[in-house]
């Protein structure tokens, strides 16, 4: 599981997820419209997901080009998760 999301989920109290479903399966669900209608769900929202790891070199160059200094993801993760407990009025799970 990825620390982005065990840090997310300690910031909203709840436990982060310990197993995944594969593409294949989520892109069959919506395949069946009455199931991926029940779960809200649509082949649109599937090519959100990347599973490729990406690429940071160029992204580490640019930074060392320009001399950008990188944030504290953990104290932006707590900031964005602070600013939607604020504003959103339904339950986070």
């Amino acid at each position: 599981m990825s620390e982005l999301t065990k840090m997310i989920a300690q910031q909203f109290n709840v436990s982060a997820p310990k197993q995944h479903v594969p593409l294949t399966i989520l892109r069959l669900i919506s395949n069946w419209t009455w199931l991926a209608n029940q779960l809200e769900m649509s082949a649109e929202m599937l090519s959100f997901l990347r599973t490729e790891q990406l690429d940071l070199e160029p992204l580490k160059q640019f930074r060392q080009r320009w001399d950008i200094q990188t944030g504290d993801l953990a104290d932006a993760i707590t900031k964005t998760t602070d600013w939607m407990k604020q504003t959103t009025s339904t339950k986070i799970i």
